[in-house]
């Protein structure tokens, strides 16, 4: 049933999720990822350089700045960092689009793409959280990964 709904192209957004994942729990480092993940990801794409890098930049900024909302969970922040990013994202790269004279529709962009989007991006999120946070903690700890090397 899913597949007729929102057809079968529509797939989570793995940059995007890792690093609004990783911004949310180490702060500034995860917008150097995002930066990074951006450009790569318009190397690969049709859209204008820079794009989907100022586009995920924005959605963790903004998600920064609701980030002072209470919620007492880690993991439900990480989700919710994640919900914002992929809203922010999508509208920034509508309007870089349209700038660019791409026709599109909207609302189908919207009920097509985005909207899934906010639904699959934050479960997905759930996972990616349960793998980086030992990770986070250990570095907040000042722990060495080097020891875990075995030669």
């Amino acid at each position: 049933m899913w597949p007729a709904l929102v057809g079968t192209r529509l797939k989570p957004e793995l940059v995007l999720i890792a690093s609004s994942v990783w911004a949310a729990l180490s702060g500034t480092e995860g917008f150097f990822w995002a930066a990074g993940g951006g450009l790569m990801l318009d190397m690969l794409s049709g859209a204008p350089l820079g794009s989907n890098a100022i586009a995920l930049m924005a959605g963790n900024a903004a998600a920064a700045l609701l980030d002072t909302l209470p919620i007492p969970s880690r993991l439900f922040r990480c989700t919710n960092w994640v919900a914002v990013t992929t809203l922010i994202s999508h509208i920034v790269m509508l309007v870089v689009l349209r700038l660019n004279g791409r026709p599109m529709d909207i609302s189908l962009v919207f009920f097509s793409t985005i909207l899934p989007l906010l639904v699959i991006n934050p479960v997905v999120s759930m996972l990616t959280y349960l793998f980086f946070s030992p990770y986070d903690l250990r570095l907040r700890a000042g722990d060495s990964f080097a020891s875990d090397l075995k030669y």
